[in-house]
Protein backbone atom coordinates (compact mmCIF):
# COMPACT_ATOMS: atom_id res chain seq x y z
CA UNK A 1 0.00 0.00 0.00
CA UNK A 2 3.04 2.33 0.45
CA UNK A 3 4.17 1.51 -2.22
CA UNK A 4 1.71 2.05 -4.21
CA UNK A 5 1.00 5.69 -2.75
CA UNK A 6 4.56 6.41 -3.50
CA UNK A 7 4.06 5.53 -7.04
CA UNK A 8 0.94 7.76 -7.39
CA UNK A 9 2.31 10.89 -5.92
CA UNK A 10 5.64 10.51 -8.44
CA UNK A 11 3.32 10.30 -11.21
CA UNK A 12 1.49 13.57 -10.20
CA UNK A 13 4.29 14.96 -9.91
CA UNK A 14 5.36 14.29 -13.40
CA UNK A 15 2.23 15.16 -14.46
CA UNK A 16 1.79 18.89 -13.02
CA UNK A 17 5.85 19.24 -13.37
CA UNK A 18 4.98 18.72 -17.47
CA UNK A 19 2.04 20.90 -17.66
CA UNK A 20 3.81 23.76 -16.15
CA UNK A 21 6.15 23.50 -19.03
CA UNK A 22 3.42 22.87 -21.75
CA UNK A 23 1.90 26.05 -20.78
CA UNK A 24 4.72 28.14 -20.45
CA UNK A 25 5.59 27.04 -23.91
CA UNK A 26 1.96 28.11 -24.61
CA UNK A 27 2.45 31.68 -23.30
CA UNK A 28 5.70 31.74 -25.08
CA UNK A 29 3.59 30.79 -28.33
CA UNK A 30 1.21 33.60 -27.98
CA UNK A 31 3.52 36.13 -27.05
CA UNK A 32 4.99 36.50 -30.44
CA UNK A 33 1.61 36.85 -31.30
CA UNK A 34 1.79 40.50 -29.82
CA UNK A 35 2.48 43.41 -32.26
CA UNK A 36 0.84 41.64 -35.13
CA UNK A 37 -1.62 41.90 -37.48
CA UNK A 38 -4.72 40.34 -36.59
CA UNK A 39 -5.16 39.34 -40.14
CA UNK A 40 -2.11 37.49 -40.00
CA UNK A 41 -3.10 35.24 -36.66
CA UNK A 42 -6.48 34.44 -38.45
CA UNK A 43 -4.26 33.57 -41.63
CA UNK A 44 -2.39 30.95 -38.62
CA UNK A 45 -4.90 29.88 -36.79
CA UNK A 46 -8.33 29.90 -38.81
CA UNK A 47 -11.50 31.56 -38.50
CA UNK A 48 -12.16 32.48 -34.83
CA UNK A 49 -15.04 30.93 -32.61
CA UNK A 50 -16.01 34.32 -32.01
CA UNK A 51 -15.59 37.67 -32.43
CA UNK A 52 -16.35 40.37 -29.90
CA UNK A 53 -16.08 44.03 -31.18
CA UNK A 54 -15.44 46.45 -28.03
CA UNK A 55 -15.58 49.52 -29.30
CA UNK A 56 -14.74 50.65 -33.27
CA UNK A 57 -10.96 50.10 -32.87
CA UNK A 58 -10.98 47.21 -30.27
CA UNK A 59 -11.91 43.73 -31.09
CA UNK A 60 -11.34 39.96 -29.17
CA UNK A 61 -10.80 36.82 -31.14
CA UNK A 62 -11.77 33.68 -29.34
CA UNK A 63 -10.30 30.56 -30.06
CA UNK A 64 -12.23 27.66 -28.33
CA UNK A 65 -11.26 24.21 -28.30
CA UNK A 66 -13.39 21.46 -26.66
CA UNK A 67 -13.10 17.64 -26.31
CA UNK A 68 -14.17 14.28 -24.56
CA UNK A 69 -10.91 12.05 -23.47
CA UNK A 70 -12.22 8.81 -21.98
CA UNK A 71 -9.62 8.04 -19.14
CA UNK A 72 -9.63 3.91 -19.05
CA UNK A 73 -10.76 2.01 -16.31
CA UNK A 74 -8.00 -0.79 -14.27
CA UNK A 75 -7.82 -3.30 -12.08
CA UNK A 76 -5.33 -3.63 -9.11
CA UNK A 77 -4.90 -6.26 -6.11
CA UNK A 78 -6.06 -4.81 -2.54
CA UNK A 79 -5.08 -5.77 0.53
CA UNK A 80 -7.33 -7.26 2.84
CA UNK A 81 -6.01 -9.17 5.48
CA UNK A 82 -2.68 -11.11 6.83
CA UNK A 83 -3.23 -13.89 8.69
CA UNK A 84 -0.38 -14.67 11.05
CA UNK A 85 0.51 -19.28 11.94
CA UNK A 86 2.89 -19.94 14.32
CA UNK A 87 3.32 -23.86 14.76
CA UNK A 88 6.27 -23.94 17.18
CA UNK A 89 9.22 -24.37 14.98
CA UNK A 90 7.52 -22.82 11.81
CA UNK A 91 6.13 -19.67 11.49
CA UNK A 92 3.77 -18.67 7.79
CA UNK A 93 1.77 -15.36 6.96
CA UNK A 94 -0.74 -15.04 4.34
CA UNK A 95 -1.76 -12.13 3.29
CA UNK A 96 -4.99 -11.98 0.72
CA UNK A 97 -5.38 -10.00 -1.62
CA UNK A 98 -8.88 -8.85 -4.08
CA UNK A 99 -9.23 -7.79 -7.70
CA UNK A 100 -10.36 -4.56 -7.35
CA UNK A 101 -11.85 -2.77 -10.53
CA UNK A 102 -11.99 1.30 -11.28
CA UNK A 103 -14.01 1.95 -14.00
CA UNK A 104 -13.14 4.59 -16.73
CA UNK A 105 -14.40 7.57 -16.77
CA UNK A 106 -14.70 10.89 -19.35
CA UNK A 107 -13.04 14.08 -19.03
CA UNK A 108 -13.95 17.09 -21.30
CA UNK A 109 -10.72 19.26 -21.63
CA UNK A 110 -10.83 22.38 -23.16
CA UNK A 111 -9.00 25.45 -24.02
CA UNK A 112 -10.40 29.42 -24.68
CA UNK A 113 -7.65 31.36 -26.12
CA UNK A 114 -8.70 35.06 -26.84
CA UNK A 115 -6.52 37.83 -28.33
CA UNK A 116 -7.64 41.52 -27.82
CA UNK A 117 -7.19 43.25 -31.02
CA UNK A 118 -6.55 47.33 -31.02
CA UNK A 119 -6.62 48.92 -34.85
CA UNK A 120 -6.35 45.15 -36.33
CA UNK A 121 -2.75 44.71 -34.26
CA UNK A 122 -2.80 42.24 -31.83
CA UNK A 123 -1.95 43.39 -28.06
CA UNK A 124 -3.01 41.28 -25.17
CA UNK A 125 -3.50 38.14 -24.99
CA UNK A 126 -5.39 35.70 -22.42
CA UNK A 127 -6.11 31.65 -21.80
CA UNK A 128 -8.11 29.39 -19.58
CA UNK A 129 -8.70 25.74 -19.19
CA UNK A 130 -7.30 22.57 -18.86
CA UNK A 131 -5.63 21.85 -22.10
CA UNK A 132 -3.87 25.06 -23.48
CA UNK A 133 -0.65 23.87 -24.22
CA UNK A 134 1.82 23.73 -26.78
CA UNK A 135 4.52 21.43 -28.30
CA UNK A 136 8.34 22.49 -27.08
CA UNK A 137 10.52 24.57 -29.51
CA UNK A 138 12.04 23.11 -31.31
CA UNK A 139 16.00 22.92 -30.74
CA UNK A 140 18.40 23.98 -32.92
CA UNK A 141 21.18 21.87 -33.93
Amino acid sequence: MRHTKLILVILITIFLVGCIRSTANYEKLLETWVGQPASKLIRSWGRPTNTTDLSGSVSVYNYVEKKRVWISGYTYNKHVSTTYHNRGYRSTVHQNYVPTRVRGYSVTRHCITSFVARRGIITKWSWKGNNCRALPPKRKK
